[in-house]
């Protein structure tokens, strides 16, 4: 597919994060947004935010300064949302002739482009609050996450700054209903010891960060002092539970089963690890975090020189929390791109003349990084890349100029013919999205959401991400779920769709993603067949039939994973059932075994494999679910000629003894066996470099 970048597209990667202009910038606080197919880095400096720009998370370009205000300084921790064509920044400064940094005032400012600049429309407290991060609920409350002294402040346990929770009723005021969401309970947190000279030792709990996965929420935090060299990043946990307000849900803290178990922490070198951001990689999938660090340097022990850099790195999802690498120095693989990218570059680009796309009807050219359809006609295109589509994450950005006659535009979930096919549109007749098409010729609505939106603005640019899991679909319109439906075509080639409406849509991206768990694990025959034995289902997974083992069995790689660059993420977590419950996946290289206590690696002839290891060094610490099952997840990935297996506890890393290209179809197969234990969730993911 056509691309448009900022700078080279990597396949490895090595923190810190590297600038076009050859300088080691520094970017504390790191805040990234995705905006139109490119990443938005906004950072703390001392006389004004900083933005940078990014077409893959990993080659920067510093732009400048985007915020800045008369008379203020020591601009901290900025955050920006994308509110209906508008960008609100929420970010603290103080007076310029202050020393106290507790006189930090939140601001608010609004720009119409990423890179500003940010004009201030507000200040959002009347004293101090710092650390902001504005998300959305499903139903569209907006939460505005900040730290502040007033909760904890004078506590006489453990006095000191902590994250707190309040409603927003415009992006540019709060309804003043401030919750507690992560207070101090751990001396790590501390930030000084006797810090104002009255005895108490003052605690820090910053940057809180929220996202979610699966039916799970998290929120990262930092504690103690950025300045500190043991500067972490904790999490917090709550399970989704129904219509459930974010703010009102059971926030808990990691503690390690009464250990000091941070998500990220100070590791050889490199040190003050902190304050991050969650950011999906360019494929729309995998979550990576955003975070600062610096290098540790003896000689400057105490220097408060600015030298945070900007660092990524993966996050994983394992048994119900969260690991990473993090912080790395070594070379790593890079985020991975999408299977399709269509930036919509080269201006006057025919799309009827397009290798890439197949114009079914109506017209539309290609300029300035965007596609634009005509208001005359009905424009459908579908991809012309040849696969059947079942199982998919899509997105893209849109945009239209609605008639007086209304308009309607979207996405193409499913192709097939004329007779056969489904759209996802927004009908701007009712304000509603419908999940529109026709069967054997029979036209009708399949779908549509619940409510109407009277508050997006289809005018302005909005993020759609589309995802098909074999006969159902959903759709998310700037991260908020708007559609979950049933389609019943299979397969079927996938596109844009405009009907009698001038609409714009850019930086379309393609994977190919399905992530089965609770009841979608009703389709994970499609997925491994069935062999031996039989499954059933029910709330605690895709359970063995009548206590018997059951053998599944897939493709291992599919056809085009040919390259180097190319391979395939399986993620399979599994509950054991009895006390003897059994876990093997047999890949072409190697097989793993895993029970309650252990999990193991042996290879075939030519592959040297560590013995097994042990889980834990101590069953009681192990993990379970609310069942009291005790959980495993295995990540198997294979790219760029070598496999790696990961649990939370150990890494294995090897060649592939064969070329991928070499394997016969016997060859290439990944079979599962499960004996008492149950598969809780399954997640299979392309991988492009």
């Amino acid at each position: 597919m056509t691309q448009q970048s900022t700078s080279a597209v990597a396949q490895r990667y090595t923190n810190p994060l590297q600038y076009a202009d050859g300088v080691a910038h520094t970017a504390p606080d790191p805040f990234v947004l995705e905006y139109l197919g490119e990443y938005w880095c906004y950072s703390s400096c001392a006389d004004g935010v900083q933005v940078s720009r990014s077409a893959d998370l990993v080659h920067w370009d510093r732009l400048g300064t985007c915020y800045t205000e008369a008379g203020r300084k020591e601009y901290w921790a900025p955050s920006v949302i994308l509110i209906d064509g508008t960008l609100y920044m929420y970010v603290s400064d103080m007076p310029e002739d202050s020393d106290n940094h507790h006189e930090q005032i939140m601001r608010v400012a609004t720009a119409d482009r990423p890179e500003g600049p940010f004009e201030c429309v507000t200040t959002l407290f009347d004293g101090f609050a710092i650390d902001s991060q504005v998300v959305r609920g499903a139903d569209g409350t907006m939460y505005l996450l900040y730290a502040d002294n007033q909760r904890a402040g004078v506590s006489l346990d453990r006095p000191g700054t902590s994250v707190m929770i309040d409603r927003l009723d415009t992006p540019t005021s709060r309804v003043g209903n401030p919750r507690p969401l992560i207070l101090p309970t751990r001396d790590e947190e501390i930030f000084a010891r006797n810090r104002f000279g009255d005895g108490r030792d003052w605690h820090t709990i910053e940057g809180a960060t929220l996202f979610t996965h699966r039916d799970q929420a998290y929120i990262t935090y930092s504690g103690n002092s950025f300045t500190n060299e043991t500067y972490f990043v904790g999490y917090a946990q709550a399970a989704l539970s129904g219509d459930t307000p974010l703010d009102e849900l059971d926030w808990r803290k990691h503690a390690g089963y009464g250990t000091f178990d941070p998500l990220i922490h100070r590791r050889g070198h490199v040190e003050g690890t902190g304050h991050n951001s969650i950011i999906k990689a360019p494929n729309g999938v995998d979550d990576w975090i955003i975070y600062h660090a610096r290098e540790r340097i003896p000689e400057l022990s105490g220097d408060e020189t600015e030298r945070r850099q900007m660092c990524i790195d993966p996050i994983d999802y394992m048994e119900g929390e969260l690991r990473t690498v993090a912080p790395t120095r070594d070379p790593q693989w890079a985020p991975a791109k999408p299977d399709v990218e269509d930036m919509f570059g080269g201006d006057d680009r025919d799309l009827h003349d397009d290798g890439n796309w197949r114009v079914l009807s109506g017209m539309a050219t290609v300029s300035g990084h965007q596609l634009e359809t005509s208001l005359h006609g009905v424009f459908r295109a579908i991809l012309r890349e040849e696969r059947p589509w079942n199982t998919y994450l899509a997105s893209f950005w849109a945009k239209a100029s609605t008639a007086d006659a209304g308009g309607r535009f979207g996405f193409a979930v499913a192709y097939k013919d004329e007779r056969n096919h489904a759209e996802l549109v927004w009908d701007a007749g009712d304000r509603r999205f419908r999940l529109l098409g026709a069967v054997d010729g029979v036209h009708r609505e399949f779908a549509s959401s619940q409510r109407e939106m009277p508050y997006l603005d289809p005018a302005q640019w909005h993020r759609w991400a589309v995802t098909r899991t074999f006969g159902t679909c959903e759709l998310r319109v700037d991260d908020m779920p708007i559609i979950r439906a049933d389609i019943p075509l299979d397969g079927g080639a996938i596109g844009l769709f405009s009907q009698y409406t001038s609409t714009r849509f850019a930086a379309m991206r393609v994977t190919d993603h399905a992530d089965l768990w609770g009841e979608r694990l009703a389709d994970i025959g499609r997925e491994l067949r069935i062999v031996d034995g039989a499954l059933s289902f029910d709330e605690r997974g895709a359970r063995v039939w009548k206590d018997r083992p059951v053998r599944c069995e897939r493709e291992f790689l599919p056809p085009s994973a040919v390259q180097s660059t190319t391979g395939v993420r399986y993620v399979f977590d599994v509950a054991f059932d009895r006390a003897d419950g059994t876990l093997e996946i047999m890949l072409p290289n190697a097989t793993v075994t895993a029970d309650a206590e252990h999990v193991g690696v042996t290879g075939d002839e030519g592959s040297a494999m560590p013995a097994a290891v042990e889980r834990t060094d101590n069953p009681a610490e192990a993990r379970r679910d609310r069942y009291g099952r005790i959980l495993c997840t295995i990540i198997i990935e294979t790219q760029g000629g070598t496999t790696s297996i990961r649990t939370r506890e150990v890494i294995w890393t090897f060649d592939n003894v064969r070329t991928d290209n070499e394997r016969s179809v016997a060859e290439n197969r990944l079979t599962c066996t499960l004996n008492g234990a149950s598969l809780t969730g399954y997640c299979r993911t392309s991988i492009n470099h």
